[in-house]
Formats: C-alpha cells, structure tokens, sequence
C-alpha cells in the first residue's frame, strides 16, 4: 500500500493502546506507523516513538529524527533505539523508506508480541 491511499487519523487516546496503526518496516526494523504526532504521554511503555520528515514536494519520505515540526509526514513506533549519530538525523531514500507490510495491530498487540517472541528465543526455540 503507498503512503499517498493511507487515511489520516490522529492518535485521540491517552494511553495509545487500543488503535489500529499500520504495520511497517523501516530500517530493517518491524514497527507501528501513525499519520499523526503522538505526545510523549502517548507512547506505552517499550516504545519508541520517532518521526519521518516528508520531502519538501511531499512525495515521499526523506528522514527519520527524534522530532519533527515542519513536514511532518508521520511517527513510527518501534521497540529499538535508533542513532541518529552527529547529524541528529537518518536520511531515508529508496531502498531505505518504509515499506507498509499491509497489516494493522494495535501498541498493546505489537509490544505483547515482542514479549512472545523474547520469551520463545530465551526457551531455546
């Protein structure tokens, strides 16, 4: 799905838990994706929330930083921390923008499968 035919919607819920976000993956990493800007008070405990800059004409994506203010195109949740090394930022490009998976889960669903996965790779499977 590209990012032009997704619907907009903001995050209205305090604890962020419950809505259905777009599933992503972004610098080989798996995570959430929301049209709108979450509040810090927002992002449930073992996230990360950062943002993605849209390019000047709109078009597309071309970085992700810790905020953004002018051409916010979205925020992506995800479980790692990200580096964004001396430029305080990570250009995104063709074959580094996100890729939308097709799926949608909620916060709650993405960090309890995080747990899952912890507990099954600490189990020896």
């Amino acid at each position: 799905m590209s990012y032009d035919k997704l619907k907009t919607s903001e995050l209205n819920t305090p604890a962020q838990t419950e809505e259905e976000l777009d599933v992503i993956e972004v610098l080989d990493h798996r995570a959430l994706f929301s049209n709108g800007r979450i509040k810090p008070e927002q992002i449930p405990e073992g996230l990360h929330a950062y943002d993605l800059r849209h390019s000047d004409d709109g078009g597309r994506f071309c970085s992700i930083e810790p905020k953004v203010g002018v051409n916010h195109g979205g925020t992506v949740l995800m479980r790692d921390v990200l580096d964004f090394g001396k430029d305080g930022y990570i250009p995104l490009d063709e074959d580094t923008e996100p890729n939308f998976l097709g799926e949608t889960m909620t916060a709650s669903e993405f960090v309890e499968e995080e747990t899952q996965d912890e507990v099954m790779r600490m189990n020896g499977m």
